[in-house]
């Protein structure tokens, strides 16, 4: 597919958003096929996806809306008007949080209802991919000024804490009690209780954009390098590389796999990582 951006995993599938195509692909992660591919009418840019027991949500970012596909036909069957630019979803408390970059707001959709419930000011905030932990969700300025990442209460919808990190910040994981957010020029380890930075890694590669964690690592993808770094977070140090992989975004880890967004390649990678 054209472009593949945003990933989201369920237990048997991988779902991929796209930049360049009105479609949605559905891989298989047991065999690694293409499932399916879901045309979408109209200019959506789904640049990312959500998957859960509700449905497959395609954020169109071109269209202002939300479209849901049902999992099963692999049709949309819901378009849901949002606020300007969605960018991404976090699920909290059973209701789907989407982040929208062009107005700084935030649209709660009730999947039940598939309406939106609630709309959520977040006065600066040019957002990207948010993620639900720890009783708050995290969304890192991705275009804004601030370079922070920035910690939201769900109940009051008010901004609780900013984590300082680097130019652009883009993506947000948690493990090994930390939380790990990229950046165009580097990694930043924070506490998610505090807020506070642990550490800052600054010899990864440049642009870097998607992370997660496997059982032992961190993984970071440099859009700049065309690599995927592994970092051991107890030691806090390098301890590998992955060539090759075409302007790395989302990256999925997905039974012990990692499944990389290959923006400039046009493909999903899936990588295996040694012992």
């Amino acid at each position: 597919m054209s472009n593949p951006d945003g990933l989201s995993a369920t237990s048997t599938a991988l779902w991929v958003g796209s930049y360049g195509s009105a479609a949605v692909a559905q891989i298989d992660t047991r065999t690694g096929v293409l499932a399916r591919t879901v045309q979408l009418s109209g200019t959506p840019i789904p640049l990312s996806v959500g998957a859960d027991s509700t449905g497959v949500w395609a954020a169109a970012y071109g269209m202002s809306a939300v479209l849901r596909i049902d999992p099963v036909t692999g049709r949309p069957d819901a378009t849901i008007p949002v606020g300007s630019a969605p960018v991404g979803f976090a699920q909290v408390a059973g209701q789907l949080w989407v982040v929208n970059q062009g107005d700084s707001t935030i649209s709660v959709i009730n999947p039940g209802s598939r309406k939106v419930v609630r709309t959520i000011a977040v006065d600066g905030l040019k957002g990207g991919f948010p993620v639900a932990y720890g009783g708050a969700v995290w969304v890192a300025d991705l275009d804004g000024s601030s370079n922070q990442l920035w910690r939201i209460d769900p109940a009051s919808g008010r901004v609780t804490a900013k984590v300082t990190a680097g130019p652009n910040p883009s993506e947000v994981t948690f493990g090994f009690g930390s939380g790990w957010v990229t950046d165009r020029e580097g990694l930043t380890q924070f506490d998610p209780a505090s807020g506070t930075v642990q550490k800052r890694f600054t010899n990864l590669g440049r642009q870097l954009d998607g992370v997660a964690v496997t059982a032992d690592s961190v993984w970071v993808g440099s859009i700049g390098d065309n690599q995927l770094v592994r970092i051991d977070p107890q030691r806090g140090e390098v301890t590998g590389r992955v060539a090759d992989i075409k302007g790395p975004r989302q990256i999925a880890a997905v039974d012990g796999q990692l499944w990389v967004a290959e923006f400039g390649g046009n493909t999903v990678a899936q990588i295996k990582p040694a012992n």
